[in-house]
């Protein structure tokens, strides 16, 4: 059985954030020409973040109308942010989404019975096909990462992503830690290797002709233990 405590891998990676810089935007091989897409935008906090440090092109793919709204006003006078009323997903459909915040999501997590009908999504190999070189793709998406990963990883599109940065989430309804489990060995059998591993809070992965090292020591699910806020 895998010993996977939650608490203590979010308490480790906030430790960590605390005292050094912040993991989601050190990509330090982006540039002002990079491409960067953020699948699952919600208010463009990280969009935002990570535009100041490299001022890339980014792209905002946000299904729920509400959130995309506010997105496209956040950044009306950004010529280099630009935002999708469009989800990301395996195919192109239209799907309702169960409301919560930012755990908004197609799968129902939560006690929330607020429901967006007809959210459009569009199927990630066509959000790819757009781009010859993608340097980062973000995915906060609320469980479709399970859908959306296993496409883009088995198609030839994957062959112009640099990096990932993925957030895994606990979904009831499906074996999500084999799915986990089995897309990342899909990541690394494809040229990726780890980048930073948090454990369903965030985990990123890079193409190994990238000249970077790993910022901290992965986070076992087995057998890890925290020690003043740091991963031994």
């Amino acid at each position: 059985m895998i010993n996977l405590d939650l608490h203590d891998i979010r308490k480790s990676f906030y430790n960590y954030n605390r005292d050094n810089n912040q993991i989601t935007i050190e990509f330090p091989f982006l540039n002002k020409d990079s491409i960067v897409l953020d699948l699952g935008g919600y208010k463009g906090d990280w969009a935002s973040d990570i535009y100041s440090k490299y001022l890339c092109n980014i792209e905002v793919f946000e299904p729920i109308p509400k959130f995309y709204n506010n997105i496209k006003k956040r950044f009306i006078n950004n010529s280099k942010i630009k935002s999708f009323n469009i989800g990301a997903y395996s195919t192109n459909t239209d799907i309702d989404m169960i409301l919560d915040k930012d755990g908004s999501s197609i799968y129902k997590q939560s006690n929330s019975n607020i429901v967006e009908t007809n959210c459009k999504f569009k199927s990630i190999l066509d959000i790819c096909s757009d781009y010859d070189t993608i340097d980062l793709i973000k995915l906060n998406v609320e469980g479709s990462e399970y859908d959306i990963l296993p496409v883009l990883l088995n198609s030839d599109m994957i062959n112009n992503v640099k990096s990932l940065l993925i957030q895994f989430h606990e979904i009831s309804s499906t074996n999500h830690l084999k799915y986990r489990n089995k897309i990342i060995k899909s990541i690394h059998d494809i040229g990726f290797k780890d980048y930073f591993i948090f454990p369903y809070v965030w985990e990123s992965f890079i193409k190994k002709d990238i000249p970077i090292d790993k910022l901290v020591p992965n986070c076992k699910l087995k057998g890890f233990k925290i020690k003043k806020g740091k991963i031994k």
